[in-house]
């Protein structure tokens, strides 16, 4: 919360207040956390988005897709969040529970 000054206008102490608020939503962890931010504003679930949308999973399980999409999410923001070498790992297990799905 921002405190208003003395000497400060109602204006400028607004002005500062939206800033902050801005900033703030730039720093959501719940609605963009920093680790899924892949370049500038894009997120990773927007490019997960669009490939789950897309024609290549046409042929896939739900559960197939639901891996592919866990997946990604680890490989897009890898060393991110987690240790480097731990989000690889839970992005190859994603990989080979998919896989194990398309052979049973």
């Amino acid at each position: 919360m921002v405190n208003r000054r003395e000497g400060q206008t109602l204006e400028q102490w607004n002005k500062k207040r939206d800033e902050l608020k801005k900033e703030a939503e730039k720093l959501d962890p719940v609605k963009k956390p920093k680790h899924y931010q892949v370049f500038m504003e894009v997120e990773a679930k927007e490019i997960i988005q669009v490939v789950l949308d897309s024609h290549l999973t046409n042929d896939m399980s739900p559960y197939q897709i639901y891996c592919l999409g866990n997946t990604m999410k680890y490989r897009l923001r890898a060393g991110g969040k987690d240790d480097l070498q731990q989000d690889i790992d839970k992005a190859d297990q994603y990989k080979e529970m998919a896989n194990a799905e398309s052979i049973s």
